[in-house]
This record gives structure tokens, C-alpha cells and sequence, in this order.
């Protein structure tokens, strides 16, 4: 089997990875699962709960830094920086690790956040916990991938810990070595980051961090700005003081039933929260009253990404590899090997079966993963390579659902001044009327007869 799992590349059995706990990451491309505070503090297990109160710790650290921090640069950069911790393997990057990673509007507004509007942590009394979400709710912008990646920051000691245990118990020494991780732990004595060395998993030359599955979300985080303000706009919220409670239902009221622009909306809750922090604190309470339900969330990703990304990926890998030559073919830069492999894909989903690998639960798979699945099909077996190489096209994987079929084609075909590369399109389609759309569109623009846009149709009832 072509190798795509940490398992596959580590020669490590998956069932001891599941025993272990560990997510078995692909090293083709990240995985579009995240880190949830959350769920370290709602585990049982108490070396999740210390990693809660070291991410809370450490939060509080940066209130009390927040005042220096705003007039001086140097404290900003060195306690509210962060870089993206790439060899977790889990984002949104689609080919490789190396994402965007933190911005620094988030580390600003994470300090702005908890100079002006946070006197209270670590000392709540109307939650049970502290929890770093709270300095992500006062404005926009703060998204999943932001809030995976500050928490994986600051839990590195947990997870590397958790890291060497794996390896000295299961992996080869030939697939280890002694890595000197840089900002691994921070010193509150000296309050500096520190490096320390550890005893980890090595693949292209950099040092992979595994992560329990059990931590892990997709969608949002369980403490989230869109499902506060949801709550919010709903009285999902419990609040005590019924002046108070009645008080903001009127004012959320009023700015729903007025005509403003989504903006001028985002401004008004913004002013509200900031004036009001304590609804944050009510609704975080609301989460905590409601663990049971992350837990869950937890457990539908786990086997989801496993039907996904484990057998439906497996299983399109080796009706590839026994019906046809697609991993055969050597250099699959070329142009000509591309279409080949794309006509080898056409086929198998078309005339093997292929398509159910599309599907869970009867549901079709949601795009992005659906472009997930095929990077990874495709790319199995073969690690990222440099990203200096250059690569004189680009190969898309698009489906004719809810996409912009006329705006793509126009882009990529028609108004596209960059000749140096070479485009090629794959568009998956489910059912007749996404065939006709797209077929309309591909017409339109008088592209019917262009080899390099690719149309596959998996739709269940067609073969």
C-alpha cells in the first residue's frame, strides 16, 4: 500500500497508535483538525487538566505583561509572537505542513484584549474555569487554525512529552533522533521560552509532534465568536440578573431588527461585550454546564476523518493500484503523465466503484475534504518536496457543488495572463443537474474541447 499515514511512513501499527491515543496524521498534507482548549479542560485525564492550567498560566502571565507590551515591541514579540508549530501536521495546507501561521494582529489584539477588557482572569466567579478562549471573543478574526495554533504553543511540553513516550515505546531508533526544539517550555523565573531537547520522530528532516485524537475539533472550537454571538442573538445564554438579562435581550433586539451591515452589526456587539465583559463569562458558563456535548463532537470527527482518510482513502489507493498504472507512472510533473493519472481517476470512480469512496453515511463528502482525499491519493507514497522547486502548472480538484464554475473557468482559462504555467482542472459532479451547469459553463466559455479542464462523475446512481 502507498504510504500517506504516520503509521504507513513509521512502520508503527495503527491499533497501537489508537491504544495510545495518538492521531494518526498524514504526512502528505495537514489534516483540517485543530486543537480545542476545550477539551483538555473537560477531559478526566489529568496530565490534559495540567495543560489546561499551563495554558491558563501562562495567559495570565500576559495580562499582567499586557500594559508594557502595547509601548514596547520587544515584551510584544517576545511573549505574544508565536509561529506556527508546522510539525503537528494539522491545518488547512493542502500539500506539505507550512501554513500562514499566528498574524501579528492576533498576538496586538490578543494583547489589546487583555489590557482593556480582562481584569478578571484567573480570578472568575461566575465560570468554573479560566480559558484562554475568552481573549479570542471581543472582535473578529480569530479563527480556528489561530486559537489550534496558540494553544499547541503553549501546551509543547505536554505534547512533546507525550511524543518521546510513543517513540522510545514503539518506533525504531532508526526513525528517531535527539532533537533540540527551540521555545519548548517557558521559564517563569526568568520569564523567558527556552529550548530543551527530546527524543522524537524525524521524517524530511524536521521532527513530527503527535496529538491525541480525543483533543481535536474541525469545524469551531467548542468556545466560539460565532456561537456566542449566535447565543447571544438568541437568548441561548443564561443569565442570572434578570435586569440585566432583559436588559441586553432589548438592545440585541434592537440592532437584529435594525438595517445595519453586517459590519455595523459586528461593531455594536463588539461595543456591547466590551462594555458588558461579563456576558463572555455567562456564556463560557453555559459551554461548561454542556461538556458532554464537545466530547461527542470529538468522537463523530474521530470516525469521520477515520471513514474519510483512512478506508476510503486506502480503499481508492488500491482500486487505483490494481486496475491501473497511476502509481506507475514516474515523473508526475509532467503534463502528459497528469492527464493520464486523471484519466486512470475518471475511470476508477466511474466504472470501479471508486465513487462510494465519496461518500459517508450516504452523504457526499464535503468539498474541502473531498480535495483532501484526492491530494492525498494522489501524493501517496511521495513526501512534500522542497518548496523552492518550481512547478510549471497547477492541478486543482474542484467539485460543480456550491463553486463558482463561471468565475473559476474565466480565471483559470480565459482572463488568465500568466502563461508560464500550465492549468489543469478536475471537477467532481453528483448528479445530472451539476453535469448540466457545468457542461453550460465549460460551453460558455468555449472550453469544451480543452483537454486539461476534467469532468468525473460520482454521483451514486450512475454506474
Amino acid at each position: 500500500m502507498e504510504k500517506t499515514f504516520f503509521s504507513d511512513f513509521f512502520n508503527v501499527s495503527r491499533t497501537i497508535m489508537k491504544e495510545y491515543g495518538a492521531f494518526d496524521i498524514s504526512l502528505i498534507s495537514d489534516t483540517p483538525a485543530f486543537i480545542d482548549p476545550f477539551l483538555l479542560y473537560s477531559s478526566k485525564i489529568e496530565g490534559y487538566q495540567k495543560a489546561h492550567r499551563d495554558i491558563i498560566e501562562y495567559i495570565k502571565f500576559l495580562c499582567k505583561k499586557a500594559e508594557e507590551a502595547k509601548t514596547n515591541p520587544n515584551v510584544l514579540e517576545e511573549y505574544y509572537y508565536f509561529k506556527e508549530p508546522k510539525q503537528n501536521w494539522l491545518g488547512y495546507v493542502q500539500y506539505g505542513s507550512c501554513g500562514y501561521g499566528l498574524k501579528n494582529k492576533f498576538a496586538e489584539e490578543l494583547c489589546t484584549n487583555a489590557s482593556s477588557y480582562i481584569n478578571n482572569f484567573g480570578h472568575e466567579t461566575i465560570t468554573n474555569s479560566s480559558h484562554m478562549e475568552k481573549l479570542c471573543l471581543f472582535s473578529d478574526g480569530h479563527g480556528l487554525d489561530n486559537v489550534s495554533d496558540f494553544t499547541t504553543c503553549l501546551i509543547m511540553p505536554f505534547l512533546l512529552d507525550y511524543t518521546e513516550k510513543f517513540s522510545k515505546k514503539y518506533l525504531d531508533d532508526k526513525y528517531c533522533k535527539k532533537q533540540l526544539v527551540r521555545r519548548a517550555y517557558f521559564d517563569y523565573k526568568t520569564e523567558e521560552w527556552k529550548d530543551k531537547e527530546y527524543y522524537l520522530p524525524v521524517f524530511e528532516n524536521d521532527y513530527v509532534i503527535l496529538v491525541p485524537e480525543d483533543i481535536l475539533v474541525k469545524g469551531e472550537n467548542y468556545i466560539s465568536r460565532k456561537n456566542f454571538i449566535e447565543d447571544l442573538k438568541y437568548s441561548r445564554i443564561v443569565i442570572e440578573d434578570i435586569k440585566f438579562r432583559e436588559h441586553i435581550n432589548e438592545y440585541i433586539a434592537e440592532i437584529i431588527h435594525n438595517e445595519f451591515t453586517n459590519f455595523e452589526l459586528n461593531e455594536k456587539i463588539n461595543s456591547l461585550i466590551r462594555k458588558y465583559p461579563q456576558l463572555i463569562d455567562y456564556y463560557i458558563k453555559s459551554k461548561e454546564n454542556n461538556s458532554n456535548q464537545a466530547i461527542e463532537d470529538n468522537k463523530n470527527l474521530i470516525r469521520e476523518f477515520d471513514i474519510i482518510f483512512n478506508q476510503n482513502c486506502n480503499e481508492l489507493i488500491k482500486l487505483l493500484k490494481e486496475n491501473t498504472k497511476f502509481y506507475d507512472l514516474e515523473d508526475i510533473n509532467e503534463t502528459s503523465a497528469i492527464l493520464k493519472r486523471l484519466s486512470y481517476l475518471k475511470c476508477i470512480i466511474e466504472k470501479f466503484d471508486g465513487n462510494k469512496c465519496l461518500y459517508i453515511d450516504n452523504r457526499r463528502i464535503d468539498t474541502k475534504l473531498l480535495t483532501i482525499l484526492f491530494n492525498r491519493v494522489w501524493f501517496a507514497g511521495r513526501p512534500k518536496e522542497g518548496n523552492n522547486r518550481y512547478i510549471d502548472y497547477t492541478l486543482e480538484f474542484k467539485t460543480a457543488f456550491n463553486s463558482p464554475i463561471g468565475n473559476v473557468l474565466a480565471n483559470r482559462y480565459v482572463n488568465n495572463n500568466k502563461k508560464d504555467k500550465v492549468r489543469i482542472l478536475c471537477y467532481i459532479y453528483f448528479n445530472d443537474r451539476e453535469h448540466s451547469m457545468l457542461t453550460q459553463k465549460i460551453n460558455d466559455y468555449g472550453l469544451s474541447r480543452n483537454e486539461k479542464i476534467i469532468i468525473i462523475d460520482a454521483g451514486k446512481n450512475s454506474h
